[in-house]
């Protein structure tokens, strides 16, 4: 059976594990020496949190899934089933954006070098995954303990 402490548990090793993972992959160019070259870089989920992912008010709202998922994580704990399940589902809709990313230039950094996205990185998917733990909480039985 499962316990609200090991949810717990689960929820703050997936959340480390996102913002240590690379969220996306980058394709940049770069003068080497004289020669154009093409370099593949990862971004990291700290990265991304800490920069944002663009802006919201260019259609780029997947970084506002962070708030509405970790208000799902709250209701969770506190025991609120339709709020969480509520929250948790609306911020995976909010995150599925992300792939509106893809193919898009984004600043890699403070310097102004910039990068196209290729591809999402395993970070991306365990963020999905901690996004959908408040839902799965929250669909777990009465009987077994959780509210």
């Amino acid at each position: 059976m499962l316990r609200p402490r090991f949810l717990s548990l689960v929820w703050v090793l997936l959340a480390a594990a996102t913002l240590a993972l690379p969220v996306f992959e980058t394709q940049r160019t770069a003068a080497l020496q004289g020669e154009v070259v093409t370099l593949e870089d990862a971004v990291t989920g700290w990265v991304w949190l800490v920069f944002g992912a663009g802006d919201p008010l260019a259609g780029r709202l997947a970084w506002l899934a962070h708030p509405v998922g970790l208000a799902a994580v709250g209701f969770a704990l506190a025991k609120r089933r339709k709020a969480a399940l509520a929250h948790s589902v609306a911020a995976l809709a909010i995150a599925a954006t992300t792939y509106t990313y893809v193919g898009a230039t984004w600043q890699l950094g403070p310097g102004g070098a910039t990068g196209r996205i290729i591809g999402l990185g395993a970070g991306y998917w365990v963020w999905l995954a901690f996004l959908a733990m408040p839902a799965f909480q929250a669909s777990i039985p009465k009987r077994f303990g959780y509210g």
